[in-house]
């Protein structure tokens, strides 16, 4: 499954058919977890039905990949300062 039309190789697809997230076997660390949060964006996109041409799709998702932790640890934080404050 992680070999592409073009005969060569990819570290993580998601099958829009079979709602499926494969992935290399051999991925560890930060680049796992990077992948994997790129491949979920995908799932993500196709449970709720979100539509876009493939090529922002993956901008999305190599956004979230990069910078969604990032993100939400930061939102994380400022609920607690925004909460104590109330």
């Amino acid at each position: 499954m992680l070999q592409r039309s073009d005969g060569s190789r990819t570290v993580g697809m998601t099958d829009r058919d079979t709602k499926t997230i494969y992935l290399a076997d051999d991925l560890r660390g930060r680049f796992l977890d990077r992948v994997l949060c790129h491949e979920l964006c995908h799932a993500f996109c196709l449970s709720y039905n979100v539509y876009m041409d493939i090529d922002t799709e993956e901008i999305v998702a190599d956004f979230l990949a990069t910078y969604g932790r990032e993100v939400f640890e930061i939102a994380d934080r400022l609920l607690i300062e925004i909460m104590e404050v109330a």
